[in-house]
């Protein structure tokens, strides 16, 4: 037996499914707000093939898929830079996260997108 073989057997013994802890809290976070505002249930693993159809521009998946798996280029990540540390604050002042800027922040409110 090969280690490839090996490693194949174990993945599909365990039938882990891609991403991490954090990836799946995300998208549980999305499967609860498309039910609150569509009422209607959906699938994380509807919600991960819907996101490979043809239909959305490569743009749009690139930033859905960062969205996901938490990697988009804010707050945390320039605090471990050396003097870019004050890129990761906000203009109001608070730590920046994707969510802060797409929801929370309240210079953002009543911009349009």
């Amino acid at each position: 037996m090969t280690q490839k073989k090996a490693y194949k057997m174990i993945l599909r013994h365990c039938k882990r499914q891609p991403g991490n802890i954090p990836t799946y809290k995300r998208m549980e976070d999305i499967r609860i707000e498309l039910f609150q505002k569509t009422e209607t249930c959906i699938t994380i693993n509807k919600i991960w093939t819907n996101n490979e159809k043809d239909i959305i521009p490569p743009k749009i998946k690139d930033f859905l898929w960062k969205l996901c798996h938490n990697r988009h280029k804010v707050g945390e990540w320039f605090l471990k830079i050396k003097r870019w540390e004050d890129r990761a604050y906000c203009k109001c002042g608070q730590l920046d996260t994707i969510d802060h800027i797409l929801m929370e922040c309240p210079l953002n409110q009543g911009q349009a997108i």
